[in-house]
């Protein structure tokens, strides 16, 4: 197959912070991807995107887009509530489909973009992207190597002033409009660490969920949560807030042989009294990310080029969403939900 022809949907801040740089910036990506085409419903966003991509076509309508390019793939940046529909059209046009996580604002809603998926045969890769980071791939590395033996507890801090704001061209405030995003911090930051417990641990089978507004009173939805996944040995907890003084990542996990600690971007092995420091990277700072989306593009690329139609991260972004909504479904009625 030759260079992959493709177009990215949606140009706010994570586009343009985070996938735009990686397309161009990645040697391998510049040989393997070209973006000819990009759309936003914004002209000032679709400007923005020129100052990246001057050769790319613009559109205002993404069925506009459709019937103009010849595309093998689109990179799906616009808020959760449009991806369903957009989806939906790539698939008429048997693309192959990078999509913003989470893949819609419900379950439900996930299982039939889902099917369609699943009917049409093409890649489809989330952005997961923290599965991409030194960090969690050390961290991933050492529990595989049993180097914490059994683990049974696990404790991730992440701490944030307010919601990320979108582009002012567009809704500034869209992470914190429901109708848009689907939730407050458990979709838009839980969502994170919610596929990063899959990654490590795999599936839980309880949650347990409490959220709260604590500081931005003008927000529609919660600032702050606490989840906590229950697995057969090993309990986890996710501490979420929008209401901090700082921003900033602590995370631990307990073993049978020893601890493992994060913080900013050091990662700090205990064995029997003896510590080993891994280099890393401070996954709470956003420059980090075009790294990461680079490797994430990579591996989707490949999977496009080898055939690889492998639903496993499809299935991943099912999971966190069905475990979002048990988040907020505990949270709504004081229990513990069990997870199916």
């Amino acid at each position: 197959m030759n260079v992959l022809r493709g177009a990215i949907i949606g140009v706010g801040n994570i586009a343009l912070k985070g996938h735009l740089p990686a397309y161009l910036q990645d040697e391998m990506l510049k040989k393997e991807m070209v973006l000819v085409a990009v759309a936003d419903l914004s002209p000032a966003n679709l400007a923005k995107a020129k100052e990246f991509l001057p050769a790319a076509r613009t559109y205002t309508s993404t069925s506009d887009l459709f019937s103009s390019e010849g595309l093998d793939f689109v990179d799906i940046c616009s808020p959760p509530h449009s991806r369903g529909e957009i989806i939906k059209e790539a698939l008429d046009h048997s693309c192959h489909i990078v999509c913003e996580k989470p893949l819609a604002t419900s379950a439900s809603e996930g299982k039939r973009i889902a099917e369609r998926i699943r009917n049409k045969n093409v890649v489809f890769v989330p952005c997961h992207q923290y599965r991409y980071s030194t960090v969690w791939r050390s961290v991933k590395e050492i529990i595989d190597n049993d180097e914490l033996g059994k683990v049974f507890m696990a404790q991730f801090n992440v701490f944030r002033m307010k919601a990320d704001s979108g582009t002012p061209e567009w809704q500034s405030n869209w992470r914190v409009d429901p109708k848009t995003s689907g939730g407050g911090i458990v979709v838009d930051t839980g969502s994170h660490y919610l596929y990063l417990l899959s990654y490590l641990f795999g599936k839980p089978q309880r949650i347990t969920a409490r959220t709260a507004t604590l500081r931005h009173h003008d927000y529609p939805v919660e600032d702050t949560a606490l989840i906590i996944a229950e697995y057969n040995h090993l309990v986890a907890q996710i501490n979420l807030t929008w209401a901090a003084d700082r921003r900033d990542n602590r995370n631990s996990i307990i073993g049978a042989k020893g601890s493992l600690f994060t913080s900013g971007d050091r990662i700090l092995l205990s064995l029997d009294g003896v510590q080993k420091e891994y280099p890393g990277e401070d996954v709470s700072n956003k420059a980090t990310y075009v790294r990461w989306y680079a490797d994430l593009l990579k591996e989707f690329a490949n999977r496009v080029k080898t055939g690889n139609r492998s639903f496993d991260l499809l299935d991943e972004a099912l999971n966190i969403l069905s475990w979002t909504e048990s988040c907020y479904e505990s949270a709504a009625k004081g229990m513990t939900i069990s997870v199916q």
